[in-house]
């Protein structure tokens, strides 16, 4: 887990050349060592490190495996959902991205997470004004 969130420091502050072999060697010690609950965390977050640094295509797998996956192994969780619809929009799919914030905010807004509440009010914001797209972006 520590990695995982190493990575997420590092996306978060903008240092992709940081977060990219941190994230990429996370998910591949979870695959290994078959850790799924960090795997649903991990592969979002190297989904979104991918599109931020203009790697659609190696970005859409991870964020599809995301949205399946996660839901399954860990449920559904406002932040995870968040970062994956993030993921869609940089990698040019603003619909499937439109959709993942509305659901990010209706778990924030169920769990009480204003802090998530907020991010997910931005996001929806974000992906309102981006171009529509019809769910396959570039790459």
């Amino acid at each position: 887990m520590a990695l995982c969130w190493l990575g997420v420091l590092h996306l978060r502050r903008g240092d992709l050349a940081g977060a990219i072999p941190v994230l990429e060697r996370d998910v591949r010690l979870c695959q290994a060592a078959e850790i799924l609950t960090v795997y649903a965390w991990a592969t979002p977050c190297l989904g979104l490190a991918y599109a931020l640094s203009g790697r659609a295509s190696e970005a859409r797998p991870l964020l599809e495996q995301a949205v399946e996956h996660g839901a399954k192994v860990t449920g559904e969780h406002a932040w995870q959902i968040g970062v994956t619809g993030e993921g869609y929009l940089l990698a040019g799919d603003s619909e499937n991205a439109t959709r993942l914030a509305d659901r990010s905010l209706r778990l924030s807004r169920d769990a009480e997470e204003r802090g998530y509440e907020a991010w997910a009010l931005t996001a929806a914001r974000r992906n309102r004004l981006a171009p529509r797209s019809s769910g396959r972006g570039p790459g």
